[in-house]
């Protein structure tokens, strides 16, 4: 898998795809990605309010078939 902004992709078959945040809650969890699919997956502030003044996206992404996880950070400024 690999990661990068704002979405996810995969060259092989990705089941049960599940993210995991510092501080946020993916919108969707436990999906398919097929090879070459690219899917966008939008953040909510853990809490259900606001992100804090700060919050930046950092975690990993995970596919029960994968091999390691795929890590992502949000750019900076």
């Amino acid at each position: 898998m690999h990661a990068d902004d704002d979405s996810a992709r995969t060259r092989r078959f990705a089941r049960w795809v599940h993210m995991q945040d510092h501080a946020f809650l993916p919108e969707q969890e436990g999906f398919h990605l097929g090879p070459g699919e690219t899917r966008r997956i939008r953040l909510m502030h853990e809490s259900g309010a606001a992100a804090p003044a700060g919050a930046i996206p950092s975690g990993e992404i995970y596919a029960i078939n994968g091999e390691r996880p795929a890590r992502y950070d949000a750019p900076h400024g």
